[in-house]
């Protein structure tokens, strides 16, 4: 199973849920400081567009999702040619390797003298914010 498939498909799923390619696109823009116009979020959720870690934060986040979410299989994987499982059964076998990451995550956010911006941005991921389907 491909991983940017499964981030690609969830990614599109979610946002269909929230809003329009449109909105979404607004809300990036004004969370990253950079344009994103619907054809960007389309090509993100079509694989023509690759995310870095800062912009698949902010929008998990738009999505009022997380990061763990989006990367969440859905359906059945296929571990060998003779045994699949449910993907949440997978995920869940990984699920506590993702907690130990966030941890890791705000020690060493606790232990620098500076603020880092990418890992507040990377714990903040963790609380999610919907986009509104009404008009600004």
């Amino acid at each position: 199973m491909d991983m940017n498939d499964v981030l690609r498909a969830n990614i599109r799923r979610r946002r269909k849920e929230v809003g329009s390619q449109e909105q979404v696109a607004m809300a990036m823009t004004r969370r990253t400081g950079s344009p994103w116009s619907k054809q960007l979020v389309s090509r993100v959720e079509t694989g023509g567009r690759r995310l870095d870690m800062n912009e698949l934060v902010l929008l998990a986040r738009v999505l009022g999702t997380t990061v763990v979410e989006l990367l969440r299989p859905l359906g059945e994987v296929e571990l060998s040619p003779r045994e699949t499982r449910s993907a949440d059964e997978v995920f869940h076998t990984v699920a506590p390797d993702v907690a130990d990451m966030t941890r890791a995550l705000e020690q060493i956010r606790a232990a620098t003298y500076l603020s880092v911006p990418q890992i507040d941005m990377t714990l903040r991921a963790y609380e999610p914010e919907v986009v509104s389907n009404e008009e600004e």
